[in-house]
């Protein structure tokens, strides 16, 4: 189990230390042509790169963006947000 050393270290999540083991394992670098997450506008229709899974989402407002609202970590490491088991390092408008 991986533990964060902090003034009151907790254990994090088998899938946050999952995450965080496959964000050191890939190079997050600025993808050329895609846009960085800080200027994502998650209303409106995108494509979105996953760095974990290596795909890219159709991304369609009505169907994730209350979800995302809830749940993503935006800047979860610099230029990525972490959401639904994804790594979100870039985005295009469509």
């Amino acid at each position: 189990m991986l533990v964060v050393r902090r003034a009151n270290a907790t254990p994090l999540s088998k899938r946050k230390a999952a995450l965080c083991r496959a964000l050191v394992a890939m190079e997050v670098t600025t993808m050329p042509d895609w846009r960085p997450m800080a200027e994502f506008d998650r209303s409106k229709p995108a494509l979105v790169h996953d760095g974990l899974n290596d795909e890219v989402v159709d991304w369609k407002p009505e169907l994730y963006q209350e979800h995302y609202d809830q749940y993503a970590h935006p800047e979860f490491n610099p230029g990525v947000t972490e959401w639904d088991g994804r790594l979100l390092e870039g985005w295009k408008p469509v």
